[in-house]
């Protein structure tokens, strides 16, 4: 297969609600969409079955749609701290 040229866009819905002041900041999304514009004078079929191929082989595309659990470490000078659990909040009574 030949492709004579090729870009990708990629949108993205973010959501970030709350305060990191207040401790209640959460950031997610809620779509991605990615456009793809290929030139090729190979068959439509054949640059489709690629262009599938290619998203199944994405890592991230299959991160996204089948999660994996992130594992995070904090190092504070030198030392490693839990960073996941929850601080207490010192307004609340």
């Amino acid at each position: 297969m030949k492709i004579n040229a090729a870009t990708c866009r990629t949108e993205l819905d973010f959501l970030l609600t709350g305060s990191v002041k207040r401790g209640d900041i959460e950031a997610g999304c809620s779509e991605a969409r990615t456009h793809l514009d290929v030139q090729s004078d190979d068959p439509p079929d054949a640059v489709a079955e690629v262009v599938r191929l290619a998203h199944r082989g994405c890592f991230l595309e299959q991160m996204i749609e089948k999660p994996v659990p992130v594992r995070s470490t904090l190092t504070l000078n030198g030392s490693v701290i839990d960073s996941s659990s929850e601080t207490p909040d010192a307004t609340r009574g």
